[in-house]
């Protein structure tokens, strides 16, 4: 979005990369309030422009980044293509601003969800990995994290 660097599409290898804005009050960017709708939106503009395109249902995952986290009903926007494609893919968001006391992921319906504190954590790697034996739709998510505090030690594994 032109007015707003912080919302962003673009694909690479068969992999959606979204960056959504939500901000409480004024942004600082052209200082207007920055409404949830419009994620949605963006979003919805995005999978439907790649409509017409031979590659629509190209994709094998979705990365979602934010401030904070999003409202469920940006997950919802994702379904009109699950349906047209014939399967759910795995969506990784990562977002910032909760101020957790650890960094473990959540996993809820094949969405995982990592929080990111750059003043209380080390860098996070991430990295999709292909499902070449394509046991499941989509890739595998891989997150380490390089604190050597380690707050994840108690985190759980997901499969």
């Amino acid at each position: 979005m032109d007015s707003n660097p912080e919302v962003f599409f673009f694909e690479y290898e068969n992999i959606a990369f979204f960056g959504v804005n939500r901000v409480s009050g004024e942004s600082y960017v052209n200082n207007f309030h920055f409404c949830e709708d419009l994620n949605n939106v963006w979003i919805e503009e995005k999978l439907n422009g790649k409509k017409t395109t031979s590659s629509y249902c190209n994709l094998e995952t979705i990365v979602i980044f934010t401030h904070d986290l999003v409202d469920s009903t940006l997950y919802e926007k994702f379904t009109p293509y699950f349906n047209d494609c014939g399967s759910p893919i795995p969506i990784l968001t990562v977002s910032g601003n909760t101020h957790p006391s650890t960094h473990c992921m959540t996993e809820s319906n094949g969405r995982i969800d990592v929080v990111v504190e750059a003043f209380r954590s080390g860098p996070l790697l991430v990295s999709i990995v292909r499902d070449l034996a394509n046991v499941v739709p989509g890739n595998f998510i891989h997150v380490e994290d390089t604190d050597p505090v380690d707050s994840n030690k108690y985190c759980p594994d997901f499969q």
